[in-house]
C-alpha cells in the first residue's frame, strides 16, 4: 500500500514531519529518516501494540558489547490514529547489496567473510532464552514455540510454516528438512534472518545488522552463519550477489566444518518461508526449486 493510499500512514508521517521517501520495509516495518541521527520505524497496518514492545523488551536485553557493529536501539514508542511506531536510533552504513558493486574482488571477498563473521558472532550479544535456561526457541513473534533442543524447535517451527503454506507443499516431511543441520553446540541468539538487505556496511566493514523479528530464537548458534550462507543464495536470484561470489562463502563454511550442512540450512529455510506465496515471488521460486524440483 502506498503512502496515498494509506490514511494511517500519513497521519503518523506527518505527526513527526516526514516528507522523504522510506529508507526500506521489511515484513513488519517500513522504516523513515527522522532527521540524520533517528529513524522512525513504522508497524504495518494491522500490526498489535504489543509486537512492537516485544521487539522493544527483546532489544534492550542484548549485551551490546559483544560485538563490534552496531544493533537497533528504541528510544520512544508512539501509537498515531491507527499506526504504532517507535523512534530508533539510526544506524551507520549502507544495506551490503548497495556496498558491494563498488568493490573490486578482493574488497568484495573481504566484506562477504565480514558478513558470516558477524553472523558468527552475533549469538554473544544473548546466551538464554527469556523462558529459562536450558530452554530454545523463538523469542517474540506470533508462533513462539519453545522446547529444551534445537533439533526438536527446529521441526516444529518449520511444521507451522508449513501449514500455512500453499497445498503444493504438503507432501513436504518436516522434520526430513532438518537432517544433516547441527543442533547438538551452545546456543545462542540467531536472528536467521541474515539476508543481505538486513545488514549496513562501510566499505569491507560490517556496520551494522537490522531487523530483529519473528524468526529471532535462541538456538544452536552456528545455525545463524549457515542461515545467512543460505540467504547469500537468496539474494542472488534478487540480484544482491552473484554466482561468483558463493566460492568465499563456501571456503568460509569449509574451514569451520559446516559446509555439508548447507544443502539442509537451505531446505530448512525454503520450509520456513514456504508461505510466502506471491509476496515474494523470488523467495517462493527459490522455496519451489529448493523442496519441490529437487525430490
Amino acid at each position: 500500500m502506498t503512502r496515498s493510499d494509506d490514511a494511517g500512514l500519513r497521519a503518523a508521517l506527518a505527526h513527526f514531519g516526514v516528507t522523504a521517501e522510506p529508507l526500506g520495509s521489511g515484513g513488519e516495518a517500513t522504516v523513515y529518516p527522522l532527521g540524520d541521527d533517528l529513524v522512525l520505524r513504522i508497524a504495518h497496518a494491522g500490526s498489535s501494540l504489543e509486537s512492537l514492545h516485544e521487539r522493544v523488551e527483546l532489544l534492550t536485553t542484548f549485551d551490546r558489547r559483544a560485538v563490534r557493529f552496531a544493533l537497533p536501539e528504541t528510544l520512544e514508542v508512539h501509537t498515531v490514529a491507527t499506526r504504532h511506531l517507535a523512534v530508533e536510533r539510526r544506524l551507520p552504513g549502507r544495506p551490503v547489496q548497495e556496498v558491494l558493486p563498488s568493490l573490486d574482488r578482493p574488497d568484495r571477498d573481504r566484506l562477504i567473510v565480514g558478513v558470516l563473521d558477524a553472523f558468527e558472532a552475533l549469538p554473544d550479544v544473548r546466551s538464554a532464552h527469556p523462558a529459562g535456561v536450558g530452554v530454545v526457541g523463538d523469542i517474540i513473534g506470533p508462533f513462539v514455540h519453545h522446547t529444551t533442543a534445537t533439533s526438536s524447535w527446529l521441526v516444529e517451527r518449520v511444521a507451522r510454516s508449513l501449514e500455512r503454506a500453499d497445498p503444493d507443499f504438503a507432501s513436504v516431511d518436516p522434520a526430513a528438512l532438518t537432517d544433516g543441520l547441527p543442533t547438538d553446540g551452545p546456543v545462542g541468539l540467531c536472528h536467521l534472518d541474515g539476508c543481505a538487505p538486513n545488514v549496513l556496511s562501510s566499505g569491507t566493514a560490517v556496520t551494522a545488522i537490522l531487523d530483529f523479528g519473528p524468526t529471532t530464537a535462541i538456538a544452536d548458534r552456528r545455525l545463524d552463519a549457515l542461515a545467512t550462507a543460505a540467504y547469500f543464495r537468496i539474494d542472488t536470484l534478487r540480484g544482491a550477489l552473484a554466482p561468483t561470489d558463493h566460492p568465499v562463502v563456501d571456503d568460509w563454511l569449509r574451514r569451520r566444518g559446516l559446509l555439508g550442512a548447507l544443502p539442509a540450512m537451505e531446505r530448512w529455510l525454503a520450509g520456513y518461508w514456504s508461505w510466502v506465496g506471491d509476496e515474494e515471488p523470488e523467495l517462493d521460486e527459490w522455496c519451489r526449486r529448493t523442496l519441490l524440483e529437487e525430490r
